[in-house]
Order: structure tokens, then sequence, then C-alpha cells
């Protein structure tokens, strides 16, 4: 069953936090959840360690640990993925089209930031100006389980 939520983040979808998130990156599986959708659009927010970035859309995510399932109309994704996807949406001719997207999205160690690890993105599919009624949930049936 897909629960429903008001936005999406790696956090929220995986529950995991720092101390969890360095020893998920140190293990021999680091795959935490994947996110698919449809962007329609884009925003930001400030937040107490700067602005950060937000899609909006049709956007599910799954938690690659427990199988469970999220929908929601926004969500905050690793930075550089979330930039190439604003770049895909800045560049429709037509407003009303949307950018399809799916991503994987893994943790391993690191020094950058201080936290131990970083997020590693991996595209589900190639992001593409799409028409409407797409399976989403198709995508997830793809992906290796934990």
């Amino acid at each position: 069953m897909t629960k429903k939520l008001k936005k999406l983040s790696v956090k929220g979808v995986t529950g995991l936090g720092t101390k969890e998130l360095k020893a998920v990156a140190e293990s021999k599986n680091p795959n935490i959840c994947a996110f698919t959708g449809e962007a329609h659009g884009f925003g930001t927010v400030s937040t107490q360690f700067g602005e950060s970035k937000f899609i909006t859309g049709i956007i599910f995510a799954q938690n690659m640990q427990t199988g469970e399932v999220f929908q929601a109309g926004k969500a905050f994704l690793p930075t550089d993925f979330t930039d190439e996807l604003i770049a895909r949406l800045e560049s429709r001719k037509d407003n009303f089209d949307s950018v399809e997207f799916g991503v994987q999205i893994s943790v391993t160690p690191s020094d950058k930031g201080g936290y131990g690890y970083e997020y590693v993105t991996e595209a589900i599919k190639t992001p593409d100006i799409i028409e409407k009624e797409s399976k989403y949930t198709q995508k997830f049936l793809a992906l290796p389980k934990n």
C-alpha cells in the first residue's frame, strides 16, 4: 500500500539519521531508496543550512530496505540530481510538459560535508519529456531487493 505524504526526502523515506547512513555507507549493500515520477515544476525554500531546492509533480519513492512505497507532490532529492531535473524543466518547450525521472539513491563513505557519507544517484531511466499516464511503480519491480 502506498503511503501519501506532504513531501518526500531521503530521510523521510528511509528513516535513517546520520549515524545510520554512515553505517549503511560502509555496508555491502548501500542502496537506500529510489524515487520516480513526473516533475512538473520546482521551487526553493530557506533552511538553517541555506537554500534547498525541491521538485513538484507526481512523485513516488520506495525504501529499498523495507519495500515501503510513498507518494507526494513535492520531493527533496540530492542536489546534483535536483539540478539536472530543474535544467530539464527549464528547457521544456511547453510548460505543460512533464519530465519523467527515476533515480536510485545509495550512500558511500566520504569526508565531504563532515557526515562520513555522501549520496550517490543512479538514473533508473533517463529523464525525458513524456505524455501523461505512466506506471511509475513498475520501475520499482525491476530494482534489486536488499
